[in-house]
């Protein structure tokens, strides 16, 4: 068996159905995804999800990823952080589309914004949300890194 043959397996004729309080749904085929809870899962996830982490570099912005979980980030004067969060905005436009055409959705619940540095300098930066279709984020204190908030 050839190494594509045998990903291939492990990839095609999953399904899925739910339980809930008793009731169990019809049962459906997984037609895109990883599975979660595998070995091979994370390394795939990674390869699945590369293509976000090169639309941060396209942006000129800076990431942090691990999992699902992405922090976009970039240095800016008070002065620029009206521009940088319009970068923001774009950079976020992008995602989605590139999301759109991967079978994934951003959750804007789960978007944060937060301006790092002195307590002169946050004072001067902008309060203004960061606009996206059907939200609008409010810059924060405090925002959850890895489910531990900083």
């Amino acid at each position: 068996m050839r190494a594509w043959d045998w990903l291939k397996s492990y990839l095609t004729g999953l399904s899925q159905f739910v339980c809930f309080n008793g009731e169990v749904s019809a049962i459906t085929p997984v037609t895109c995804g990883v599975p979660q809870g595998s070995v091979l899962g994370p390394v795939l996830f990674l390869l699945y999800a590369a293509g976000v982490i090169k639309l941060v570099d396209e942006c000129g912005l800076f990431t942090h990823a691990y999992a699902d979980d992405l922090q976009v980030y970039r240095h800016a004067s008070p002065a620029q952080s009206s521009e940088l969060m319009a970068q923001m905005a774009n950079f976020i436009a992008r995602v989605e589309a590139w999301m759109a055409c991967n079978r994934l959705r951003l959750n804007p619940a789960k978007t944060e914004v937060l301006w790092l540095g002195s307590s002169r300098r946050l004072v001067q930066c902008t309060p203004d949300p960061l606009l996206l279709p059907g939200a609008s984020i409010l810059p924060l204190r405090n925002v959850r890194d890895l489910g531990v908030v900083d």
